[in-house]
């Protein structure tokens, strides 16, 4: 018994440092993205299984454009699939 939980303990070591590393290189490659970038981006990723972040100017404001219009077509998408409010054949006016 006591092997197997020092197996097991082994384990979990092993996959909680190559998670890390598998960060640790996302958080490089996102970096290099941003520093190449010509202006001034801002980039949010989290893991909702685990809770990790990558945050690279967070606090910074950015106007969002058009943006916002990816949201509320996921949203329309989103009723459309389960019979629930608009329909994509809906025509509406947005101001």
């Amino acid at each position: 018994m006591r092997i197997a939980i020092l197996l097991l303990l082994n384990l979990l070591a092993q996959y909680v440092s190559a998670n890390e590393l598998l960060w640790q290189k996302l958080n490089s490659d996102v970096t290099g993205i941003q520093r190449g970038f010509d202006g001034v981006m801002g980039i949010a990723i989290r893991d909702l299984t685990d809770g990790h972040e990558i945050l690279i100017n967070a606090d910074e404001v950015f106007p969002t454009a058009s943006s916002i219009k990816i949201s509320v077509l996921a949203e329309l998408y989103r009723q459309s699939q389960t019979g629930q409010g608009a329909r994509l054949s809906d025509r509406s006016v947005m101001l």
